[in-house]
Protein backbone atom coordinates (compact mmCIF):
# COMPACT_ATOMS: atom_id res chain seq x y z
CA UNK A 1 0.00 0.00 0.00
CA UNK A 2 1.79 3.73 -1.07
CA UNK A 3 1.21 6.42 1.49
CA UNK A 4 -1.22 7.99 -0.86
CA UNK A 5 -3.37 5.10 -0.28
CA UNK A 6 -2.88 4.55 3.73
CA UNK A 7 -3.30 8.57 4.33
CA UNK A 8 -6.85 8.43 3.52
CA UNK A 9 -7.15 5.76 6.41
CA UNK A 10 -5.04 7.68 9.01
CA UNK A 11 -7.00 10.97 8.19
CA UNK A 12 -10.37 9.27 8.87
CA UNK A 13 -9.00 7.31 12.36
CA UNK A 14 -11.20 8.09 15.16
CA UNK A 15 -10.52 5.25 18.51
CA UNK A 16 -14.56 6.55 19.26
CA UNK A 17 -15.07 2.90 20.82
CA UNK A 18 -11.99 3.26 22.48
CA UNK A 19 -12.31 2.55 26.73
CA UNK A 20 -9.94 0.60 27.73
CA UNK A 21 -11.03 1.24 31.64
CA UNK A 22 -14.55 0.03 30.98
CA UNK A 23 -12.49 -3.21 28.81
CA UNK A 24 -10.29 -3.96 31.87
CA UNK A 25 -13.48 -3.91 34.07
CA UNK A 26 -15.10 -5.99 32.13
CA UNK A 27 -12.16 -8.26 31.46
CA UNK A 28 -12.09 -8.53 35.65
CA UNK A 29 -15.25 -9.15 35.59
CA UNK A 30 -15.60 -12.39 33.20
CA UNK A 31 -12.42 -13.80 35.47
CA UNK A 32 -9.33 -12.61 33.22
CA UNK A 33 -6.32 -11.86 34.75
CA UNK A 34 -4.26 -10.09 31.55
CA UNK A 35 -4.69 -8.78 28.45
CA UNK A 36 -2.61 -8.15 25.28
CA UNK A 37 -2.98 -5.22 23.33
CA UNK A 38 -1.52 -4.51 19.75
CA UNK A 39 -0.22 -1.35 20.01
CA UNK A 40 1.63 -1.45 15.84
CA UNK A 41 -0.19 -2.71 13.66
CA UNK A 42 1.42 -4.30 10.52
CA UNK A 43 1.69 -1.90 8.01
CA UNK A 44 3.47 0.72 10.73
CA UNK A 45 0.57 2.25 12.52
CA UNK A 46 0.92 3.33 16.18
CA UNK A 47 -1.11 3.56 19.21
CA UNK A 48 1.39 5.19 21.01
CA UNK A 49 4.15 7.96 20.41
CA UNK A 50 7.36 7.31 18.57
CA UNK A 51 10.12 9.36 16.81
CA UNK A 52 10.01 6.80 14.25
CA UNK A 53 7.21 7.34 11.65
CA UNK A 54 4.59 9.93 11.58
CA UNK A 55 1.65 7.37 11.34
CA UNK A 56 0.55 7.76 14.70
CA UNK A 57 -2.54 7.77 16.90
CA UNK A 58 -1.15 11.26 17.99
CA UNK A 59 -0.93 12.75 14.49
CA UNK A 60 -4.21 11.36 13.68
CA UNK A 61 -6.40 14.56 12.62
CA UNK A 62 -9.35 12.99 14.83
CA UNK A 63 -7.51 11.71 17.47
CA UNK A 64 -4.59 13.67 18.27
CA UNK A 65 -3.03 11.49 21.65
CA UNK A 66 -0.92 9.34 22.22
CA UNK A 67 -3.81 6.33 23.34
CA UNK A 68 -1.24 3.72 24.80
CA UNK A 69 -0.11 6.61 27.26
CA UNK A 70 -3.73 7.85 27.98
CA UNK A 71 -4.85 4.38 28.65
Amino acid sequence: MTNEDYQKYFDLFEPDLYDPVKWAKTARAAGMKYAVITTKHHEGFCLFETKYTDYQSKNAPLCRRDLIRDG
